[in-house]
């Protein structure tokens, strides 16, 4: 497929119409929050960009070494 270029101020009106037409979805998705496995609590409107965050990789690392260390504190008891 062949893309033409788009002139900046066809894009601005047609952005500018886009949310005037669905200005009440965007702001009911915006203020919707989302747990995230990592412990996070982020708005739904940045779930994409949080997911490939380095805070999401270093909080979910961290949550897979607490696990490793209760498994292994679980498993000396039940040896013991």
């Amino acid at each position: 497929m062949v893309y033409k270029p788009v002139e900046p101020e066809l894009k601005a009106k047609y952005n500018l119409d886009y949310y005037t037409k669905h200005k009440q979805r965007i702001l009911t998705n915006n203020k919707l929050k989302f747990s995230c496995v990592c412990g996070s609590v982020i708005a739904m409107s940045s779930k994409s960009r949080h997911l490939n965050s380095s805070r999401h990789f270093n909080n979910m690392h961290r949550n897979e070494i607490c696990n490793k260390v209760i498994e292994e504190e679980e498993q000396k008891k039940m040896n013991a």
